[in-house]
């Protein structure tokens, strides 16, 4: 998961946790670390420890590189091409929806502002991600 603020990562790990999901949800704060954890470059060179998503969580709004510039760059990398990316931004402008999935996102999900619709919202995505839809392996990079 890309994103910058560590409330929204622990609120959205609690409530995969309350759906009952013991889902592997590793952090990146911003762009550059999403693009360096795909490459395994730095501290994420280690496979065993940082594997690739199965399914890659995103927010549009954070630093360095937003993820408007982590979709381009999922784009223009082959072996990267098929990860699956959800993104979950506080935003809910037309334009950003759109140009999310232009630059290919799967998913586009506002991010409820209460525990109930977090919850609701984080059920889907495991029944609809997890459970029934099928996705592409993650590619070894």
């Amino acid at each position: 998961m890309a994103e910058d603020e560590e409330n929204d990562f622990f609120l959205l790990k609690w409530a995969f946790a309350k759906c009952g999901e013991n889902v592997l949800l590793i952090r990146v704060t911003d762009g550059v670390e999403a693009i360096n954890y795909f490459e395994g470059r730095n501290e994420f060179a280690d496979r065993r420890q940082f594997p690739l998503p199965e399914l890659f969580l995103l927010d549009l709004k954070m630093p360095r590189k937003d993820g408007f510039d982590v979709l381009d760059w999922l784009s223009r990398n082959p072996a990267f091409r098929s990860t699956v990316v959800i993104v979950l931004s506080s935003s809910k402008q037309d334009q950003d929806v759109s140009r999310a999935y232009e630059l290919g996102a799967n998913s586009y999900l506002a991010k409820p502002n209460d525990s109930v619709g977090l919850t609701n919202m984080t059920q889907s995505i495991v029944d609809f991600w997890f459970r029934w839809s099928q996705c592409p392996q993650a590619n070894g990079g």
